[in-house]
């Protein structure tokens, strides 16, 4: 017969103790979402306030996988508040966010999701790239009266650049990476090749050359065509997306100038002498001119916009300056107007200031077209009355007119403009 052994019952204890020891890991008030599909139900029915008040941190499917976020309010009498963050994390060993907040980047949140009415769902999108973990995380909501007062919470991953109603307020956040699959936001700058995906945009000129260019350049205020080219600045060297050419005087007293950007940052290519504009020009056109006269002594015009220089320009507001600096004769008389034109062949008054005699006076004026219209009437080619103006759309041609009378007359001055 067989004798059994025993052991004593504590050291059994010991032994399962130290085969088998407690699980001590830090507990996290995170879930963990890995549903491995797009859509995912974070919370069905969760009471508001405490409950609901938690963090989700989801796996996301994709790294270029963004979310749309909807919260339902199944409380049918009274709406909740709450505040919404979201960060993610590049690291895939992370595991939560509570234990690892120093591992999170701030998400942006598009759309307005709080507050939720009653018996309604509102929604937003985070566009999230490289990320391992997204942390969506809402505090600050309490219980209110009805019942049941719970809410739902689910989450679709998309690769579409908007969902719900983040649409209608969608934040473009930055651009295409050359390479990548274009899905509308971030934003293509450049091209797109037959696979769907971003390569820089291709410019030519005459002599056959292709340069790639990392964007559309943008040019500065008042670029002429054809106009001579200085001292153009880019912010990431020739290929940068953004190029700055200052604007120069033409010569003393001559209008205001900026010239154009080249493909190459040299100025050596110019668009009349290539007839090949090598960049996508956005610009708001200004305008300056001084005019200086010096015994004027009879009627005159003085050209202004829509000459060689800003053929075709058109401005919103213009300051206007006459100074008669002397004066001489038998009862002279200096009338000052500022018009515009069509055509460049017929033209109204826009402004008319006091007459000059032979007192030396100096006058400013002003006329603007960006919240004005015009009431319909006919043209008036020096006949406003004196010391007023006419507001509304500022045409394309502009000049001084000076109409001089009396015996000998004889008048030195300046004019100046100035238009935007």
């Amino acid at each position: 017969m067989r004798k059994r052994k025993f052991f004593p019952a504590g050291l059994f204890s010991t032994l399962v103790v130290f085969l088998f020891p407690a699980t001590t890991a830090a507990q996290t008030p995170d879930l963990i979402l890995n549903p491995g599909s797009s859509y995912v139900d974070a919370a069905r029915s969760v009471p508001w306030g405490s409950s609901f008040n938690r963090n989700y941190v989801l796996v996301p499917q994709s790294p270029n996988a963004s979310v749309c976020i909807y919260v339902v309010n199944n409380n049918p009498t009274n709406a909740h508040s709450f505040t919404l963050a979201v960060s993610q994390a590049a690291d895939p060993r992370v595991a939560d966010y509570s234990n690892n907040v120093g591992r999170y980047q701030t998400v942006p949140i598009v759309g307005t999701i709080s507050p939720v009415s009653a018996s309604s769902m509102a929604s937003a999108f985070v566009q999230s790239t490289a990320a391992a973990h997204i942390a969506i995380r809402f505090s600050g909501s309490s219980t209110a009266a009805g019942s049941p007062d719970t809410a739902d919470v689910f989450l679709v991953q998309t690769v579409a650049g908007s969902c719900g109603s983040a649409s209608s307020a969608l934040a473009v956040q930055g651009t295409t990476t050359v390479g990548a699959a274009v899905i509308g936001n971030p934003v293509l700058i450049g091209g797109q090749d037959q696979l769907g995906n971003a390569v820089m945009a291709n410019f030519g000129n005459t002599t056959g050359a292709v340069n790639n260019k990392n964007g559309l350049l943008i040019g500065s205020p008042g670029i002429s065509p054809g106009a001579s080219f200085s001292n153009l600045a880019t912010i990431n060297g020739t290929n940068s997306a953004l190029a700055v050419a200052p604007a120069y005087q033409t010569s003393a007293g001559g209008s205001y100038i900026t010239p154009q950007v080249t493909e190459d940052g040299t100025g050596s290519n110019n668009c009349v002498t290539n007839q090949a504009c090598v960049a996508q020009w956005t610009h708001d056109q200004g305008y300056a001119k001084l005019i200086n006269f010096s015994g004027q002594t009879s009627s005159t015009v003085f050209t202004l916009w829509g000459d060689s220089s800003l053929t075709g320009a058109s401005f919103s507001s213009c300051r206007v300056d006459a100074i008669v600096s002397a004066a001489s004769g038998t009862t002279p008389t200096l009338d000052v107007f500022l018009q515009d034109s069509p055509n460049g062949v017929n033209w109204t008054d826009r402004i008319h200031f006091a007459q000059f005699t032979t007192v030396l006076s100096s006058f400013f004026a002003g006329i603007s077209g960006t919240s004005t219209g015009i009431t319909p009437t006919g043209f008036s080619d020096g006949t406003l009355a004196a010391a007023t103006k006419v507001d509304g759309p500022i045409d394309q041609y502009g000049r001084f007119k000076l109409v001089i009378t009396g015996t000998t007359p004889s008048y030195n001055g300046t004019l100046e403009v100035a238009c935007k």
